[in-house]
């Protein structure tokens, strides 16, 4: 039975129990792809490999887990991966992203978004970009924001910076840079820009939406995608997967945007079902969502 969140900042559970409870949430599904964007820019990922673990058990939540954001992102909004190595928790955003070192960018981005976060705006957007110390740590390679100075690409929010702004705290999480990703101004700041205001419309009226987003980073016809700065790189299509419980069952929708200076601008006509994006990364967008989600633009538009 899916939750709704209501925006508190449930607290107790440190990064540790929280990873290792998310780790136990994961199956990894993969599938052929066969998908053609509307902007006819269709990769293949034919020479892409994948490792499929063992599957693994849904957790169950208690009474302390269901007053948790991010229980209810493990839950339900975040998608099986193929390791939970790469799996980081932000708990100062309320996100998580499954990072992929050789790319320096992150495979998927999972959060929710409610209404009470959307509808109040508390600080003003922050002013810095700063790298993700934690990969640091770690040894693992990592993008900082010099990687983008004068390559023409923007550093795009894969969770917005207005979806976490009612402290300076959560509103500077967005900031680190495994949150960032190279997009086109193009993208960036009309189509793109469009649609993060648009689900905020969508969480007023809905009230809690289970998000997942970023860029593909599978390349085109078995070429490596470009990179900028020190190895940054740069994907050639971005999506982003909604889904809302409604009534006894979920509705839910996709976006994949070409990375392009001229993309249209309405994104409606980028709409394609989660599914559609699953064959495309070979990510089980809402994998784990306790009913299959139904795809119906009329619900949405």
């Amino acid at each position: 039975m899916a939750r709704r969140a209501n925006g508190q900042r449930g607290g107790g559970f440190g990064g540790f129990l929280l990873l290792m409870a998310l780790a136990a949430a994961i199956v990894f599904v993969v599938s052929a792809v066969d998908y053609t964007p509307p902007s006819g820019h269709a990769p293949s990922v034919s020479a892409m490999t994948y490792r499929r673990p063992e599957a693994g058990r849904i957790a169950t939540p208690n009474a302390d887990t269901q007053r948790q954001p991010g229980w209810q992102i493990a839950l339900y909004a975040v998608p099986p991966g193929s390791d939970t190595l790469y799996t980081l928790v932000n708990e100062e955003g309320r996100y998580v992203v499954n990072y992929d070192p050789d790319t320096r960018n992150a495979r998927w981005a999972a959060y929710i978004l409610t209404r009470a976060e959307a509808g109040v705006k508390n600080v003003d957007r922050s002013s810095g970009f700063a790298r993700d110390m934690r990969l640091v740590h770690k040894g693992w390679a990592s993008a900082v924001t010099g990687d983008y100075t004068r390559s023409g690409y923007d550093r795009g929010h894969l969770v917005p910076s207005a979806d976490r702004d009612d402290n300076e705290s959560e509103n500077r999480a967005t900031f680190i840079m495994t949150n960032i990703s190279p997009q086109r101004p193009g993208l960036n700041r009309y189509v793109w820009k469009n649609l993060e205001s648009t689900v905020r419309k969508w969480a007023i009226e809905h009230d809690s939406l289970y998000i997942v987003t970023a860029g593909v980073l599978i390349p085109a016809d078995g070429r490596p995608l470009k990179t900028i700065g020190s190895g940054v790189a740069v994907p050639e299509l971005f999506y982003k997967a909604v889904a809302v419980r409604d009534g006894d069952r979920f509705q839910a929708i996709g976006f994949v945007i070409p990375n392009i200076d001229d993309c249209n601008r309405d994104y409606r006509v980028y709409a394609v079902s989660p599914d559609s994006i699953r064959r495309l990364t070979g990510i089980d967008i809402f994998g784990t969502l306790p009913s299959e989600a139904v795809y119906d633009t009329d619900f949405w538009f």
